[in-house]
């Protein structure tokens, strides 16, 4: 595939001609594309081009395929580190929580201002809020990471971290307190 080729395509996305099932098509050609072994650089920086472009027209059409394919498994990825935090500890199911337990789903995820975001929470009695460890990402791009926080009850301030191991003896310790 030439570039004049690949800027038509790019074109035409941006203008609006592909539906999302042909956009699918398009970003699943180049991905199978670019795992061939003797793919040219030329070849492989195009077919890069074309999904990048793909996925744009996905996310601007807003459809169901968008999510399935691009955050649907970020969601999964932070859901099971907090799963994989609770289980480790054994924080499924604290004794004498006053909220629910278990892995939730985080208010900043249901508003959409990130893209992932599961939490747990504990309460004792007597404390007026609860402190709760989350897992986040805020966007599609693998590089934004996942970070942990950490909200205590009595003080108005959090801590944020990308250390697991720290976020998870921050809260272990608030709550064995």
């Amino acid at each position: 595939m030439n570039n004049e080729r690949t800027w038509k395509i790019v074109k035409d996305i941006e203008d609006g001609k592909y539906d999302h099932k042909a956009l699918e098509v398009l970003y699943k050609n180049a991905e199978t594309e670019m795992k061939k072994r003797d793919i040219s650089e030329e070849r492989m920086q195009n077919c890069k081009v074309i999904q990048l472009s793909a996925k744009d027209g996905l996310r601007t059409l807003g459809n169901k395929a968008y999510k399935i394919r691009f955050i649907k498994p970020i969601r999964e990825k932070v859901e099971e580190l907090m799963h994989q935090i609770t289980i480790e500890n054994n924080w499924m199911r604290f004794e004498n929580n006053h909220v629910k337990n278990g892995v939730k789903i985080g208010g900043d995820m249901i508003r959409g201002d990130v893209v992932a975001q599961y939490y747990i929470s504990y309460r004792k009695l007597g404390w007026k809020r609860s402190i709760y460890l989350s897992a986040t990402q805020e966007s599609e791009n693998e590089s934004s990471g996942v970070y942990y926080r950490i909200a205590f009850p009595d003080l108005d301030e959090e801590v944020r971290t990308f250390n697991k191991d720290e976020a998870v003896q921050l809260f272990k310790d608030y709550v064995e307190q």
